[in-house]
């Protein structure tokens, strides 16, 4: 409840992508910054893609590949088409976990940075 809260002040959302299962975990607000319903599937990665500025799809999808294989923490900043037509400029950071010595998952926060993009 409180990681909610403070979610929702700090306007970021965060994920978690467990490589076994390749299952990813969206918190609330990264569905709200998104623009999607939570009653749907679960966003995976090439739903997140489809969201992102076309003239930046390709970038984002180079710079997750590059910093999910470097295995550091990195940041990106896009624009994203929301479904009801709007278009937001969010900051992704993305983090490697490791159990025992291997990556067991890959995790994030999405923020959203329109005001400060503008």
């Amino acid at each position: 409840m409180a990681r909610g809260h403070a979610e929702r002040i700090g306007q970021v959302g965060s994920w978690y992508w467990a490589l076994e299962g390749d299952k990813i975990f969206w918190s609330d607000q990264s569905y709200h910054i998104l623009g999607l319903d939570r009653a749907g599937p679960p966003p995976l990665w090439t739903t997140f893609l489809q969201i992102v500025h076309p003239d930046e799809r390709d970038a984002v999808d180079r710079w997750f590949y590059i910093a999910w294989k470097a295995d550091e923490e990195s940041a990106i900043e896009c624009r994203i088409l929301r479904a009801d037509g709007s278009v937001r400029w969010v900051e992704g950071r993305v983090g490697p976990l490791f159990e025992n010595g291997s990556k067991t998952a890959v995790c994030g926060t999405l923020m959203d940075v329109t005001e400060r993009a503008r």
